[in-house]
């Protein structure tokens, strides 16, 4: 078990990797098709900067799972087909305390605000790069590193407006897999 001091140091490390660029370049073995909520284009996942020792078939157990919780995100956030509701079903694999951040600033980390008043939201393309801290072989943190581009129509002054989500999702093993500890999103009209 890590102490708490542990996952600040690795928090930190993780915080650190996610403004680096990869050390390896992705090739083949480093990208995985996901099978994401963008509507119209998949998402686009791939390893980024792995720092300490970490087996291919663990980087890439690590890659997916951290890819598979930001779909989840995208899809309850942005993409889904009702209102988000709740830190349940629009922030799924976010630690409590995090959520409650993510509700306070659901005019970044959801459509919730612009639901009412948006026809459709369609998935344009989305990009992941996960970036790990690895300790003793096993993944200990990443920062998923994401951009979300989606079209909104209806009545709202987005009308056919192209909204582009990005940032970064801090992340760290938790209960069945990964959980959401920390983030940073930006949003604003896709150019």
């Amino acid at each position: 078990m890590v102490s708490a001091r542990g996952v600040a140091v690795l928090l930190a490390g993780v915080v650190a990797l996610g403004g680096c660029s990869g050390d390896e370049p992705a090739g083949p073995a480093d990208r995985a098709p996901s099978s994401a909520a963008v509507t119209d284009a998949r998402t686009t996942v791939s390893l980024g900067r792995v720092t300490g020792d970490l087996a291919r078939a663990r980087r890439a157990a690590a890659r997916d799972a951290v890819a598979a919780l930001v779909d989840r995100w995208f899809a309850a956030a942005y993409l889904g087909d009702e209102p988000p509701e709740g830190a349940g079903r629009a922030f799924p694999g976010f630690t409590p305390g995090v959520a409650r951040q993510a509700r306070a600033d659901r005019a970044l980390t959801t459509n919730a605000a612009l639901a009412p008043r948006v026809d459709d939201v369609v998935g344009r393309r989305g990009d992941v790069v996960v970036d790990l801290l690895a300790t003793g072989g096993r993944a200990q943190a990443a920062t998923a590193r994401f951009v979300l581009v989606m079209d909104l129509t209806g009545e709202v002054d987005r009308v056919d407006r192209v909204e582009r989500v990005s940032g970064r999702l801090y992340l760290t093993p938790g209960g069945p897999g990964w959980q959401v500890v920390g983030y940073d999103v930006e949003r604003g009209r896709q150019r």
